[in-house]
């Protein structure tokens, strides 16, 4: 494919050299050469569809960090919110699906991933991927009080008890552990976000139980 473009190139490029200067505007033969030599843009057709189903549990979690279940519920209460309900009809164009949509978050935030990434695995523009993040991130939020709150009585005694069941460890609230989030460089006081490995990081303390 490369040498064939290459070979249309030059002959191109033979052809223009036959012609009189004068008649030649050298700065459209450069937009035309480029045109010629760009890659085609290869994205994974049908991922979502043929491909992820085929996947084993094991394999589905590994590469989503969620069981599939799990995600699936989220698709379903992606698929019902107002963030999702906006995009029918809009613009003509039919949306993304709400399984389309989780599983592209996923990837992304799991896999520290690119934009062009999950464009070419979703088969999504990159202003697309852009797109499908930042509205399942507004989702996330906005869903977040119903799972992020301060545990009840009833579900401390439970946690309690589950703790001393698996793993033999009484009183046992909940686990705690960190990430570094990265960052760009702030504008103030920058230094003060430099973390033990040299980058700029806010660090995320979690609690589950």
């Amino acid at each position: 494919m490369k040498m064939a473009r290459i070979n249309i190139t030059m002959n191109f490029l033979s052809c223009v050299a036959d012609v009189n200067d004068d008649g030649v505007d050298f700065s459209q033969v450069v937009q035309i050469v480029k045109l010629v030599e760009q890659e085609p843009i290869v994205k994974i057709k049908k991922y979502v569809d043929l491909i992820v189903p085929a996947y084993s549990d094991e394999t589905f979690t590994s590469h989503f960090r969620l069981r599939r279940s799990i995600a699936g519920q989220l698709a379903k209460t992606f698929q019902e919110s107002e963030n999702f309900q906006s995009l029918l009809g809009h613009g003509g164009f039919e949306a993304v699906s709400p399984e389309k949509h989780i599983l592209a978050y996923l990837w992304f935030v799991g896999h520290n991933s690119s934009f062009r990434d999950i464009s070419d695995r979703f088969d999504l523009s990159l202003s697309g991927a852009q797109s499908v993040v930042t509205r399942i991130t507004n989702f996330i939020i906005s869903i977040g009080s119903q799972f992020i709150h301060v545990p009840t009585y009833e579900e401390k005694e439970s946690t309690k008890m589950h703790y001393l069941r698996e793993k033999q460890v009484p009183g046992v609230l909940g686990s705690i552990d960190g990430s570094h989030i990265r960052i760009d460089k702030p504008n103030v006081d920058s230094d003060t976000y430099v973390n033990r490995k040299r980058y700029f990081s806010i660090h995320l303390q979690g609690v589950v139980n």
